[in-house]
């Protein structure tokens, strides 16, 4: 059914907002030697309450490459590891930032295989591992070959 005129002003208007995030890679499928381009958007919604963002890359043998800012100079991904950690703790999300957070060169030691882009945010303190926790999630597949 579509609205037309009058309906659309009886609307309800919404009081709360969730934030926004999206995630995309420069394409679907690499080959080992090839670069990947990380782009993240992340807009705020309503809510001030601060927020741990996680941001990285779930590798095709299930170990996650999270980004870092070390030194607080620029992000990287880091080294595999069991579980995610946070790019950004107890944050409030407060502007609207997109840009390429990551630039990496697919090596020897990255397994052939599926691989997702991620980007999460939750409450600060509270466990990415559940998605009860996400505020706001976006995720994006792809592919390493040899």
């Amino acid at each position: 059914m579509a609205l037309h005129g009058t309906e659309l002003l009886n609307l309800p208007v919404a009081t709360s907002l969730a934030p926004f995030v999206a995630v995309t890679t420069d394409r679907t499928a690499y080959r080992r030697g090839e670069n990947l381009d990380l782009p993240v958007h992340v807009a705020p919604g309503t809510a001030t309450d601060p927020v741990d963002a996680y941001v990285g890359l779930r590798r095709a043998d299930g170990s996650v490459l999270s980004l870092a800012a070390p030194g607080r100079v620029g992000f990287a991904l880091g080294a595999p590891g069991p579980t995610p950690a946070p790019v950004l703790s107890a944050t409030p999300v407060n502007l609207n930032y997109a840009s390429r957070v990551a630039t990496r060169t697919w090596g020897a030691s990255d397994p052939t295989g599926g691989y997702t882009a991620y980007v999460v945010l939750v409450r600060a303190g509270e466990s990415a591992l559940a998605p009860a926790n996400w505020l706001a999630v976006d995720a994006v597949h792809s592919t390493v070959n040899p």
